[in-house]
């Protein structure tokens, strides 16, 4: 091979080896920034579901907040409630229109946070689980039972107090006595699990706040 073919096959296999070099760089070059505008990708994501999850959780915590300390508020005037049926009905709405408040809660504002659980693992049997749920769904369903109970009986009370019939009058009101107890009893175990809720939002809350940082 004479000097010329030499000098053209290094120049040759020169060129050859420069564009497989630039070729892995451009390689590692593109995986890199595809790498980090992914990550630029997930953090922006991560970011806005997280301020997405903590809203709505703020909204959760201070509506159940105030659900709270109605169901409170209930368990302490019913203990020097009369026995007269518009006291029993403003009762019945009030807990009916926080039960309403809670369902539509979730209902129309969980499932835009559903995304939180792909970037944060926020699950805590601890905090909250299946069991507290179901409790809490007995204790809505007690509650409103014992209240028709209650209902009924100031109807039947005030039904036998306008036909003079005291003696059936005054069973009616024994049978409301009777009630009121468990009654008080069933909304204070209701105001204990909505505690341990709002102290699952609460953690839940701080552990996205911590994860974001």
């Amino acid at each position: 091979m004479n000097f010329e073919s030499e000098t053209i096959l290094g120049f040759l296999t020169g060129s050859v080896a420069t564009i497989i070099i630039n070729q892995i760089f451009n390689y590692f070059n593109k995986k890199t920034e595809f790498n980090r505008e992914l990550k630029k990708i997930k953090f922006s994501r991560t970011l806005e579901i997280s301020e997405k999850a903590v809203s709505y959780y703020y909204t959760y915590f201070s509506k159940v907040s105030e659900i709270k300390k109605s169901i409170d508020k209930f368990a302490t005037t019913l203990k020097d409630l009369d026995n007269s049926q518009d006291g029993l009905f403003s009762i019945q709405k009030l807990i009916e229109s926080n039960s309403q408040s809670l369902f539509d809660l979730g209902e129309n504002q969980g499932f835009n946070i559903n995304g939180v659980n792909l970037y944060f693992d926020l699950e805590n049997d601890n905090d909250w689980n299946e069991d507290d749920l179901a409790k809490l769904l007995d204790c809505l369903a007690k509650t409103d039972h014992l209240n028709n109970e209650l209902l009924f009986w100031t109807k039947e009370y005030e039904k036998y107090e306008e036909l003079n019939d005291q003696r059936t009058a005054e069973f009616c009101i024994s049978k409301t006595d009777e009630i009121r107890p468990t009654y008080i009893e069933a909304l204070d175990e209701y105001s204990n699990l909505l505690s341990k809720n709002l102290t699952a939002m609460r953690n839940r809350i701080k552990k996205i706040r911590e994860e974001i940082k």
